[in-house]
């Protein structure tokens, strides 16, 4: 089984997380591509708390433990303009929503999906508890999911953002996120991805659920 698995997003707990990944993937060959920012957490508003005062820069030993997996990653600057802070989506300025979807764009144009079995996207303050990736097997136009079920929701699913697997060759789905929430309102970010997912995946399954099979690490 070749793996490439993608993280994105703040660093937070990744030295206490990577070794949940490690296990959950053995027996995996496995390419890791990495994006992240220059800032532990974030520094600006996002969908769960208001702009907050700076959160610590990530440290030489952060970067390296980075780079050992993928020696390419890559690390942005994280910063909102006036102008993207004023370019209001919802209740939230639209980059908290897109900065995902580009991040992934960038990742996917440059691999040669020809060489994968599967790809997964998650992010870097995922604890993979009951995962073994060796035996998941995928079809093209499908898409495999963690979330948890939520009520109030799209599509009453929460969590959709944490965690997908796909056929490497609909990575080309991939590549129009952004042109499909901007005519629409979600009152969360992953709620777009929900859409995302169903609009554009013949099958999508929720094969992962949300404290039993994955968790956020909250430690960090």
């Amino acid at each position: 089984m070749k793996v490439l698995l993608i993280l994105y997003g703040h660093y937070r707990s990744f030295d206490k997380t990577n070794s949940s990944w490690i296990k959950s993937l053995e027996g995996c060959q496995v390419d890791y591509k990495f994006c992240t920012f220059d800032r532990i957490d974030h520094n600006t508003k996002c969908w769960h708390r208001d702009q907050t005062s700076p959160k610590a820069q990530l440290t030489s030993n952060q970067i390296n433990l980075l780079k050992s997996f993928d020696p390419t990653v890559r690390i942005i600057t994280q910063e909102f303009t006036n102008e993207e802070n004023n370019d209001i989506y919802s209740t939230l300025p639209l980059k908290v929503y897109t900065y995902k979807y580009y991040n992934i764009k960038n990742i996917l144009e440059c691999i040669d999906e020809t060489k994968y079995d599967i790809i997964i996207i998650s992010r870097f303050d995922i604890i993979i508890k009951s995962i073994e990736f060796k035996k998941i097997s995928i079809l093209k136009n499908q898409i495999k999911l963690g979330a948890r079920f939520a009520p109030n929701f799209y599509k009453q699913l929460g969590n959709t953002d944490m965690l997908c697997v796909f056929h490497p060759s609909d990575k080309y789905l991939f590549y129009n996120m952004p042109a499909d929430i901007i005519n629409r309102k979600f009152n969360k970010p992953e709620e777009c991805y929900t859409d995302f997912y169903c609009t554009n995946f013949k099958n999508v399954n929720v094969e992962w659920e949300y404290i039993k099979d994955f968790i956020i690490n909250p430690s960090f």
